[in-house]
């Protein structure tokens, strides 16, 4: 093994626990290497290397092909993040979910282990835009954001719409694909603010690795509010609408 794929919706935890897995000796976090802001390992910067770019390069799988070999050919273990967003923007179709993004494919032919993490779409929503307004992104100390924030509904009738279709695509996904753990963001950091033990057995069994030696604090603090409700400022409005909707009633 010298490829671990971190898999998740944006806002969801891969920092936080990329932290904790790259102290472990053998393991390098190369960062979103789909992200065209990624300041470590990225896809988009090795074809500008190379002399092609993300929209120029017409055998876009070839080449990925080829930057994951070279990523497997290293000694080190090297600790990829993809969002499913990003697999969008490569992969416009994905969105349609006609077929497996060729990312995917790519990775899962190997196989390579997933580590994948869930949480709640309107958890995400909501947390994306605080990270906006407030300017943080990630931090190490505590986090408080004291401002509310009003939720456009139509905008987030889009974004719910879109989350639907990927966890029903990604529930099928996995249905197939046994060479994973899942892991949700609001049990996966316990009240001391580490990486719970039963997640670390978890990762221990999936790669096969001594994970016992590593402190299990992340190195980011978690930003999420104690209530989600006391973060929407027309709570009532998104409560009364999301009521409404049978598909994310649930």
């Amino acid at each position: 093994m010298s490829i671990i794929l971190l898999l998740s919706r944006q806002r969801s935890g891969t920092g936080a626990l990329a932290s904790v897995l790259e102290r472990h000796p053998g393991i390098v976090y190369c960062g979103e290497v789909l992200d065209p802001t990624c300041e470590e390992r990225s896809f988009r910067r090795w074809l500008t290397e190379r002399g092609s770019t993300i929209d120029e390069a017409i055998d876009q799988p070839a080449r990925f092909a080829d930057f994951v070999d070279e990523l497997k050919a290293e000694s080190q273990i090297n600790l990829i993040d993809i969002k499913y967003n990003c697999l969008a923007s490569i992969n416009p179709p994905f969105h349609s979910f006609l077929d497996v993004p060729w990312v995917l494919q790519i990775l899962s032919m190997l196989p390579v282990p997933i580590v994948h993490l869930r949480r709640s779409p309107l958890e995400t929503y909501i947390s994306a835009k605080i990270a906006e307004r407030s300017g943080t992104y990630h931090t190490t100390e505590i986090f408080s954001f004291s401002e509310v924030v009003n939720v456009d509904i139509p905008e987030l009738k889009n974004y719910l719409e879109i989350c639907y279709r990927e966890d029903r695509f990604f529930e099928k996904f996995f249905a197939g694909y046994s060479f994973h753990a899942a892991f949700d963001y609001e049990t996966m950091i316990t009240s001391e603010g580490r990486v719970s033990a039963e997640v670390m057995a978890d990762l221990e069994r999936l790669l096969s690795l001594d994970l016992s030696a590593i402190d299990t604090k992340p190195r980011f603090a978690k930003q999420a509010p104690v209530s989600l409700a006391g973060k929407i400022g027309n709570l009532p409005e998104v409560t009364a609408w999301l009521g409404k909707c049978e598909a994310f009633a649930a």
